[in-house]
């Protein structure tokens, strides 16, 4: 498993430096869910970025 998913296992720091340079930043999310209204995949969006949030400035694993 570790071995088919090895791009993300070695991806933190881009991912931690794309997360940064985000503008606008996620705490400018109001949590209103238009974006929800408008992703056609039925991604519940908020809630991913205070997944990220959490994961990147807490070291919080979900």
């Amino acid at each position: 498993l570790r071995d088919r998913l090895a791009h993300w296992f070695g991806s933190e720091d881009q991912g931690i430096a794309e997360y940064k340079s985000m503008i606008p930043g996620v705490d400018a999310c109001t949590d209103c869910g238009i974006c929800n209204e408008r992703c056609p995949y039925g991604i519940d969006i908020p809630r991913k970025l205070r997944i990220v949030k959490s994961k990147i400035t807490e070291g919080y694993v979900w």
